[in-house]
């Protein structure tokens, strides 16, 4: 009778120990990891001090935008400290950029409800969002979260939110229709470099509207567990996309094509941040991106100051290889993966053959192999370089240009320098501003505060003479007409035939323009001019196979449409 009872009592804990703990799970999960945190936070670790209308305090931390239109951001203390004061200062930013997000989801409505189109969005993985991205940076989101647009809390868990803005390089790659990613890299290093040293250079070609790509933030971290390091994005993004730290690694990402998995795991960017803040060398980067699982392939180009190379990190959801460069002092990295490992992978394989990356990866080939003396400012004409192979005309904003004229950024490292130049709005086309890692530090940890940019003025490199020609002007009034063209066919709305004809005289060798002339012909019911003009599309430059292929299904479908008419 004795042991009955005492099995009883034994299994009644038992019991309540895995209920106790199963409602802890469920219900505290959030902010657990926070709740000691808290407890340190003082008023002083939130309350923001306005200086003036670009330059802002919360502690030692601060905002500052200098004079090319960059806002510099410097944060220090532990994970919860440093998002709520980066949640402070750049508060008003975060919203501009929240908003031009959700304008961008529901613009791709496409009539549908947009309530609904932004549901599907923010609800498009399975995310257990604790348990996808260290504890660290958890709480980092934890406190940035307090300072987010409310007006989006009904819809989805501001933290949620965050944690998708975190991922949006990942999520680009089942989102085409709303996002515009395709990123071209290299480095240099030993008889290519004019001083022997590394230099390494990306666009970061990620759009999704103008008034999402015109903020730039450069955030300076110094962490208080792991090395100081810098990052170049956009407000709200804690993760790393182009980035280095204090040792002279560097890390920039590059997308691959692959199937994501709806399952989300870690996004790339706090890979690349786990990198940045932790490790000193290739070797513990390369560990470091082994203990990861992530959604999305993507290729981590990673700079190393002390090993004086770089090399590049192909990860996927099921493996991970590293690609070297043999016998060779330079290494390329367009959206596609050049290491065996991935060969006879079948994403990659339609990456490497069906996309614009193969020419992008060429073009950057064949600019540096004309280039014996690389330096940072050469550098930048390669980012620059809106021309394809041999020097042909590609019409501006083509996907097979290394300069899409769309990128949110271009960035220009020299490791060893510790030295780094980033571009100023518009795209990769502003002044390239000259940062110091280790300098910049040493002016923010100083007793006496940082009143002015810790830009380096001296070695600011020009901004691109097109953005002051006539051909510029005609680009953006071409942007803007094709929007407007764009828009009025699927209203199903007449457009007179001058603004057809103006569109292509704009950008006259762009592929595109004669495609949506085309498109619209073929909405009228008029398969001549369509066809017609999907042909001398086809003529052109297009963007890759894929298109080539759309382009010569869109001409059988209105020659057949035209043979119904005409029977």
């Amino acid at each position: 009778m004795l042991k009955l009872l005492l099995r009883f009592i034994l299994c009644v804990f038992v019991f309540f120990t895995i209920s106790c703990s199963v409602a802890i799970f469920n219900t505290a999960k959030p902010f657990v990891a926070t709740t000691k945190v808290t407890d340190t936070i003082t008023v002083n670790d939130t309350l923001r001090e306005k200086v003036n209308d670009t330059f802002y305090r919360v502690g030692k931390n601060q905002l500052h935008k200098n004079q090319f239109g960059i806002w510099e951001l410097y944060l220090e203390g532990n994970a919860y400290q440093r998002g709520l004061a980066a949640g402070s200062l750049t508060r008003e930013l975060i919203t501009k950029q929240e908003q031009a997000l959700v304008k961008r989801i529901t613009n791709a409505a496409s009539g549908k409800d947009s309530t609904n189109q932004l549901s599907k969005f923010y609800n498009s993985y399975a995310v257990n969002i604790d348990e996808s991205i260290p504890n660290e940076y958890y709480r980092e989101l934890s406190g940035l979260a307090k300072f987010t647009d409310k007006t989006l809390d009904t819809l989805i868990k501001p933290i949620n939110r965050l944690w998708y803005l975190q991922a949006l390089p990942d999520i680009a790659h089942d989102f085409e229709e709303i996002f515009e990613s395709g990123c071209s890299s290299f480095a240099v290093w030993g008889n290519k470099s004019f001083d022997g040293k590394l230099i390494i250079a990306r666009n970061y070609d990620f759009h999704i509207n103008e008034a999402f790509n015109e903020t730039k933030l450069i955030t300076f971290i110094k962490p208080d567990k792991g090395h100081r390091f810098v990052t170049y994005s956009w407000p709200g993004f804690m993760g790393v996309v182009s980035g280095m730290n204090e040792y002279g690694v560097t890390v920039t990402i590059n997308s691959g094509l692959s199937h994501t998995e709806k399952e989300a795991q870690t996004p790339i960017s706090y890979v690349a941040r786990e990198i940045l803040q932790y490790s000193k060398n290739t070797y513990e980067a390369r560990r470091i991106a082994e203990g990861f699982n992530v959604f999305a392939s993507e290729s981590i180009l990673i700079g190393s100051a002390i090993e004086r190379e770089a090399l590049i990190i192909e990860k996927s959801a099921e493996q991970q290889a590293v690609y070297r460069a043999e016998n060779t002092t330079t290494i390329v990295c367009a959206n596609h993966f050049q290491s065996d490992a991935f060969y006879n992978d079948p994403y990659n394989r339609d990456a490497t053959y069906n996309t614009n990356s193969m020419h992008r990866f060429e073009r950057m080939y064949e600019l540096l192999n004309a280039e014996n003396k690389m330096t940072p400012k050469k550098a930048v004409k390669v980012l620059r370089e809106k021309r394809g192979l041999q020097d042909s005309l590609l019409g501006f904003g083509n996907k097979r240009a290394i300069n899409q004229l769309k990128a949110h950024h271009g960035i220009v490292f020299k490791p060893q320098d510790y030295k780094l130049w980033v571009s100023a709005h518009p795209y990769n086309m502003g002044k390239y501003v000259s940062y110091n890692v280790k300098e910049s530090f040493a002016r923010f940890e100083d007793t006496v505060a940082v009143t002015t940019s810790v830009a380096y003025l001296k070695e600011v490199i020009a901004e691109d003479p097109f953005l002051n020609s006539e051909t510029y002007n005609k680009y953006a009034s071409y942007k803007s007409l094709y929007n407007l063209i764009a828009e009025q066919i699927k209203l199903n709305q007449p457009v007179p035939d001058a603004l057809l004809q103006r569109l292509i005289l704009l950008n006259p060798h762009q592929w595109e323009a004669y495609t949506l002339v085309g498109d619209y012909f073929y909405g009228i019911k008029d398969f001549v001019e369509a066809t017609e003009k999907y042909q001398a599309a086809l003529d052109l430059r297009v963007n890759s196979p894929k298109d080539y292929k759309m382009l010569q299904l869109k001409i059988d479908d209105s020659l057949r449409q035209l043979n119904k008419l005409q029977n």
